[in-house]
């Protein structure tokens, strides 16, 4: 579950900047780790919402987690209108963010109710590349950072023990920012 974990918080980092950017009251911080909650306030306040961040929130009413155990075959995803079917496929590691969050460190769900401790199977997911659009989106929207020289990204990409495809990763997030 580490990967999705991972993609959890790099995701959670960059709403909560986004939205001390954008929100100054109340914090980002009281909303704890509630992702979907962080993203619904922006989405209020922010005329200029990227669409990189619109995801179909009535799909999170299902039991996400048994998806990948199953095969996509549970009965509930199977009814779904094809549309749906193809938001949960293409973006399903960020529903499960917004459905976990947190928990996705334990593979397990012990805080949500209605999931009753059960195992996440779907924790174990690959890495979305969506991560990336949403990184870009969000930089540019907030103007962070300023300059190419201030740019943390461009600072890791000296570091020789970087693989060449997290440096591909890296530079196409700076080559799509738009700097000062």
């Amino acid at each position: 579950p580490v990967m999705t974990f991972s993609m959890s918080l790099v995701f959670e980092l960059y709403l909560k900047a986004y939205y001390a950017k954008i929100i100054t009251q109340p914090p980002a911080t009281t909303l704890g780790h509630n992702v979907r909650k962080i993203l619904e306030n922006l989405a209020k306040a922010d005329q200029n919402f990227p669409s990189e961040l619109i995801f179909n929130k009535d799909l999170l009413q299902y039991p996400l987690f048994e998806l990948d155990k199953d095969g996509w075959k549970s009965q509930w995803f199977v009814n779904l209108g094809e549309a749906d079917k193809k938001e949960l496929k293409v973006n399903y590691e960020f529903y499960l963010i917004m459905a976990y969050g947190i928990d996705l460190k334990y593979g397990i769900s012990p805080s949500l109710e209605k999931h009753n401790g059960r195992l996440i199977s779907s924790a174990w997911t690959l890495f979305n590349p969506k991560l990336s659009e949403i990184i870009i989106a969000i930089r540019n929207r907030i103007s962070y950072p300023g300059t190419k020289t201030e740019d943390i990204l461009s600072i890791k990409l000296k570091n020789p023990r970087l693989e060449q495809g997290s440096k591909d990763y890296l530079q196409s997030i700076i080559d799509n920012t738009i700097y000062k």
